[in-house]
């Protein structure tokens, strides 16, 4: 027997092997493991924050329900602010179908207090009452209206605000929670402001939109047939690669971290290591190195939120600004370890640059709000989570519904304090 047909026999030998291998430790996974990571089929960088401390006293499968609904809703397009997502009825998230709003604790359209905001106002990680509008709702008893969605920044929350005065809405107070995801102008491929989060992926869409059209026509013909055989091959061959690899990638990602496949299943699952054991790594955000860029980000926060109050004061309804927290700012002050260790990778990524962006908001807020008889509608929430030990970060911005339920004690006592906003 020659050589080479050893090898070619030895080699089929092994991939039957690891093929069985493949197909055994899916059926451990699927029937046998007690572990609930791998009971669940769908879990992802969204539904492993179910199993955070943070949801200790839910039962499992709410918690999973929590982020399954948030990412389940469909996203469409909107005029003039991008997106939203659609209509949806889920277990533990609703969205209404003529505003695409989720729905609160004392839900209400007109005449209530409107939130803006992104993701964290949406509600990303807690049900309908659990937001931050419900909670308020719950502490004043007064009706509100939850406006955000994700990665809005506060230019889209302004054009969305003008919108719904065009329609002859109108708020008894607006809140506008800020600060994240504004940090798109600190990027180091940002040129333009304002902008938003899906501005390149729009871009390229709209670009390549003639190219993919002659492509599907071609694949129409007759004659490239060859091409569409070709294409679908390394379809398939992607997929079972997919499918034999990722069972073995997922347990290599656990003990290798930076060695994991990660092309076949995510290593960012892993949280392997302590967030002291972190060092930067990445620079894909500098408003840390580049001051130039830190005030424009900061400016383009600032001059929105002063345009809203500008016009809103025509109208005579008071406006509260709100520069949320995030785990980038007094880091050492939060629990982080049971974080992913993508997520801690970025938070110490992105750290500096926020520190920074967050600074020049503050100062230039301070020398403007004066111009405009401003100053007592801000509220600083950057640093509201330090004196709690409790887990309250489900990655590096988003906050569990004992966050919110800071956070709107919060809002609510500031505005009590205030005359002008009449909540109480």
């Amino acid at each position: 027997m020659s050589w080479i047909k050893i090898v070619f026999i030895n080699v089929i030998v092994l991939l039957i092997l690891l093929i069985l291998g493949s197909l055994a430790l899916r059926a451990w996974d699927a029937f046998i493991t007690k572990d609930e990571i791998y009971q669940v089929k769908d879990f992802n960088t969204n539904t492993i924050r179910a199993t955070y401390p943070n949801y200790n006293e839910y039962e499992r499968k709410d918690a999973i329900n929590i982020f399954t609904d948030f990412a389940a809703p469909r996203t469409l397009y909107s005029p003039f602010i991008e997106w939203r997502r659609d209509a949806y009825t889920g277990h533990s998230a609703n969205i209404e179908e003529q505003y695409k709003t989720r729905l609160s604790y004392n839900h209400n359209i007109n005449h209530s207090i409107w939130f803006f905001g992104g993701s964290t106002i949406w509600g990303t990680g807690a049900k309908d009452e659990e937001t931050i509008p419900s909670y308020f709702a719950k502490a004043s008893s007064l009706d509100v209206w939850n406006l955000g969605e994700s990665a809005y920044t506060s230019f889209q929350e302004f054009i969305q605000l003008q919108l719904l005065l065009v329609n002859n809405l109108t708020p008894e107070v607006a809140i506008f929670y800020d600060g994240v995801n504004d940090s798109i102008y600190c990027n180091t491929n940002t040129l333009t402001l304002p902008t938003h989060m899906r501005e390149d992926e729009y871009r390229q869409i709209i670009e390549k939109h003639p190219k993919h059209k002659q492509i599907i026509d071609k694949l129409t013909e007759k004659a490239d047939q060859g091409y569409q055989l070709g294409d679908e091959i390394e379809h398939i061959y992607n997929k079972v690669f997919y499918f034999f690899s990722e069972p073995y990638a997922k347990r290599l990602s656990g003990f290798f971290d930076n060695r994991a496949m990660s092309t076949s299943y995510n290593k960012n699952l892993s949280t392997s290591r302590p967030f002291s054991a972190f060092e930067k790594q990445h620079h894909y955000r500098n408003c840390d190195t580049d001051e130039i860029k830190a005030q424009a980000a900061a400016r383009m926060t600032v001059n929105t939120w002063l345009l809203a109050y500008d016009l809103l004061s025509t109208k005579n309804i008071p406006v509260l600004f709100v520069l949320q927290p995030t785990s980038h700012i007094g880091t050492e002050f939060h629990q982080l370890d049971y974080l992913l260790d993508s997520e801690k990778q970025r938070i110490v990524d992105e750290k500096k640059s926020y520190e920074a962006q967050y600074a020049m908001i503050k100062k230039i807020w301070a020398e403007e709000c004066l111009k405009h008889n401003a100053c007592d509608n801000f509220l600083d929430l950057s640093e509201v989570f330090n004196g709690y030990q409790e887990p309250i970060f489900i990655d590096t911005m988003h906050i569990s519904p004992n966050g919110n339920k800071i956070v709107a004690n919060e809002i609510y006592n500031y505005m009590c304090q205030n005359d002008q906003f009449k909540v109480c």
